[in-house]
């Protein structure tokens, strides 16, 4: 770990390994994180990018390797762990209480007591109505959080996160159920948190967006380390070259044995909705595909 405790980086990977039982998740998995820098971590499906955020932000443990937080060794044992260490986490799993008020949700683990121990929900709502106010959000924060969309649950957790004042900021695919405005918002949110110091992990598959926010990429393949890339080097072909690498090979058998069994349809789903979720949904699933 010597080498670990040197870095002078906010943020750094040493050899980073994972394992669930016979699965190889991440492996020697090494880079650092700038203080106010955005870094892109793209990937295909599979390849290990939100199992390296859960690292940093707690929910996991690395089977192999460590990290370190300005220069000091950094493993934590939990969320709660991370988040007192500076590290903010927006996973895709949304992780707000749906009976529970916008504000609520905002300040969940801070006390707004009064003198008499009881909960000032007047505090509470008023400085929630000043972070949802700097923040552009117009929510009323009284609203359950069960009355929102998708999208609007994902930007409350992302301003819980933007209110922490984080040293580290870890999101993972923020944008996968935001509109174009709400993407622009979030862009907005993510530079100015750089600008103050903030220094932020973006997971995205959404390779334009890696494109346009992000100051430097990184790129995993199969669970490893596949390159690194610089502002200037962010492209669109780029990325797609160093993420899929071998399996263009695999892409190309999979087509030929399309080729050899036909057309026929091995599944189909006709017109599947379900409410608020799926509207009028169909497709088919080839043999080989």
């Amino acid at each position: 770990m010597e080498s670990l405790i040197m870095s002078n980086a906010v943020l750094s990977f040493f050899r980073i390994g994972k394992r669930f039982g016979d699965f190889r998740a991440l492996h020697d998995v090494s880079f650092e994180l700038n203080g106010g820098e955005v870094v892109g971590l793209v990937g295909a499906n599979g390849a290990g990018k939100s199992t390296l955020l859960k690292i940093a932000g707690g929910i996991h443990l690395p089977s192999a390797g460590g990290m370190s937080l300005y220069g000091g060794e950094y493993r934590p044992s939990s969320p709660q762990a991370a988040k007192t260490a500076g590290i903010a986490s927006v996973f895709q799993e949304l992780n707000l209480f749906l009976n529970m008020s916008v504000a609520e949700n905002i300040f969940v683990d801070d006390g707004f007591r009064n003198r008499f121990g009881l909960i000032d929900w007047k505090a509470m709502r008023e400085a929630a109505g000043g972070v949802l106010k700097a923040s552009g959000l117009a929510l009323a924060p009284a609203r359950p959080v069960s009355e929102l969309g998708i999208a609007q649950q994902q930007m409350v957790e992302i301003v819980r996160a933007l209110a922490e004042k984080p040293k580290i900021l870890l999101l993972d695919e923020p944008t996968a159920s935001l509109s174009e405005d709400q993407t622009a918002w979030l862009f907005e949110k993510v530079r100015e948190a750089a600008a103050a110091g903030t220094s932020i992990l973006y997971v995205s598959h959404r390779l334009d967006e890696v494109s346009e926010l992000c100051d430097r990429c990184v790129i995993l393949r199969d669970g490893g380390l596949a390159a690194t890339l610089q502002k200037e080097e962010i492209r669109k072909d780029l990325l797609i070259r160093h993420m899929v690498g071998r399996e263009i090979a695999a892409a190309e058998a999979r087509a030929e044995r399309r080729r050899a069994v036909g057309d026929k349809v091995g599944f189909e789903c006709a017109n599947i909705s379900v409410r608020d979720k799926l509207q009028n949904v169909s497709f088919q699933v080839r043999s080989g595909e």
